[in-house]
């Protein structure tokens, strides 16, 4: 903290005490992070089996994120673990230093199961519905609705929607760009922050056809395509 970190270093944030996952299905370990390493330096999560006695490396980073990022580590491997820790370790050669490793909501718990993106409906020039079949987890916080222009959406793809009642079956996407493919996916959320797997991605193409006759022009610029120094 409070600067770059130091050459030569091998320090880590490790979980005080070990709990079981022994009776889990569909355990996560979730967090989000940003990092500035310089080559040769590396950030790297791993989890011990056996209360610190050994470790197994998760994830490596180095280089830079300069965004934050959502990870999850799927941890079906590890069902029948008792005595299970965590750590974040950061390993520097002499070579020089940088700003280091932010690491923030680290939880782990069970994933909620799939939701998986249905065909969009009601497709405009600027808007059209991504529908799915209803979640029925117990352990469930809200839906996160993420887009993207191009194919392979994920959990840092942009969120257009949070949706906390778990009935819900559809999100209709407004202020889209006329012409233009759009990609989605669902995901539900537990109350640990924990993120399902990806279930299918749904695409489709805005028409291309400007809405005639519509009223209050006075309105936003949300419906205008412009360039330059136009305001309302």
């Amino acid at each position: 903290p409070d600067g770059y970190y130091t050459n030569n270093q091998n320090v880590a944030l490790t979980l005080v005490a070990p709990f079981s996952m022994a009776g889990a299905s569909q355990p996560v370990l979730s967090y989000v992070h940003r990092y500035h390493l310089l080559a040769g330096d590396n950030a790297v999560v791993e989890i011990s089996t056996n209360n610190g006695v050994s470790w197994i490396v998760l994830e490596t980073y180095t280089a830079s994120s300069t965004a934050w990022l959502r990870v999850r580590h799927e941890l079906t491997p590890y069902v029948s673990a008792t005595q299970v820790r965590f750590r974040f370790r950061l390993s520097t050669d002499a070579s020089g230093t940088a700003d280091g490793w932010w690491v923030d909501d680290i939880a782990c718990g069970e994933a909620p199961d799939t939701v998986d993106a249905l065909a969009p409906t009601d497709v405009t020039s600027a808007s059209m519905r991504v529908p799915w079949i209803p979640n029925t987890n117990a352990a469930f916080s809200h839906y996160a609705v993420v887009r993207s222009t191009s194919p392979g959406s994920d959990i840092n793809s942009l969120h257009v929607a949070t949706l906390y009642d778990q009935a819900t079956n559809g999100f209709t996407d407004n202020g889209l760009t006329l012409d233009t493919v759009y990609y989605y996916r669902v995901f539900a959320v537990s109350p640990l922050g924990i993120y399902s797997a990806a279930g299918a991605e749904s695409s489709a193409r805005t028409l291309n056809n400007p809405i005639p006759f519509v009223e209050n022009f006075e309105g936003a610029l949300s419906g205008w395509e412009f360039s330059g120094a136009w305001a309302v």
